[in-house]
């Protein structure tokens, strides 16, 4: 990436990597929707699902916007390296452990409707209003270990301002929600159908890539903890 970035390279470059996210980011989007498509035995209201996936999308392109913004500020990328590198690291094989147990929560789903994600989680989490708990979760999301990522934010370090640096990310992230939010939707769909041997095929998806997203993280915390 050495020649000079705009935004609507950047923004490019979010939808051009559609299929890293996927692979990097789609099971625990998916594993975070599966249980979402019903709740209480009945639909979920229009209003509340989409409360839930803008939330996400907000906390997600929030958490690049920051690290943008941070990069060019100090001069470099804080992802990927060091101490931040093994916290990373961390944060993905414990968010992997969370995916395999919203795909065996799905699979495990009275007919009509798979089990709630957050079912297991404490009351004051339950409780906490859908925008911003799953902002929360794009949130950290946003801070989970990606090539395409760091690529964007050493290119920030070098902006010539804060701004710029922050809105460079933006955009990028920006580009992103069209193929996260296909996933978030498509698990959020999987997860409200009364079809049992449906739901519980998508939960054995999620739960692979769950175990998937904990081995690249153990993976990826063995290589921090060697540099």
């Amino acid at each position: 990436m050495d020649a000079e970035l705009t935004l609507p390279l950047a923004f490019m470059a979010g939808l051009a990597g559609a299929g890293h996210c996927w692979a990097m980011c789609g099971g625990l989007v998916g594993g975070l929707f599966i249980g979402r498509g019903c709740a209480g035995g009945g639909c979920q209201p229009i209003g509340t699902m989409l409360e839930a996936h803008l939330g996400y999308h907000a906390g997600r392109v929030l958490a690049y916007t920051l690290l943008g913004a941070l990069a060019a500020g100090i001069g470099q990328a804080i992802v990927l390296t060091g101490e931040v590198g093994l916290a990373q690291a961390v944060l993905y094989v414990v968010a992997g452990l969370g995916v395999v147990l919203a795909g065996a929560l799905a699979m495990r789903g009275s007919a009509g409707c798979a089990a709630r994600t957050d079912s297991l989680a404490l009351p004051m989490v339950r409780a906490a209003h859908p925008t911003l708990k799953f902002g929360v979760a794009g949130f950290l999301n946003g801070l989970m270990p990606c090539a395409l990522l760091f690529s964007l934010t050493l290119k920030a370090a070098t902006a010539p301002s804060v701004a710029t640096g922050a809105a460079w990310l933006f955009v990028f992230g920006l580009g992103t929600v069209p193929a996260m939010a296909l996933a978030g939707g498509l698990a959020h769909w999987l997860g409200a159908q009364a079809l049992v041997w449906l739901r519980r095929a998508a939960g054995l998806l999620v739960i692979g890539l769950g175990l998937q997203a904990i081995w690249a993280g153990y993976k990826f915390f063995q290589v921090m903890l060697h540099l």
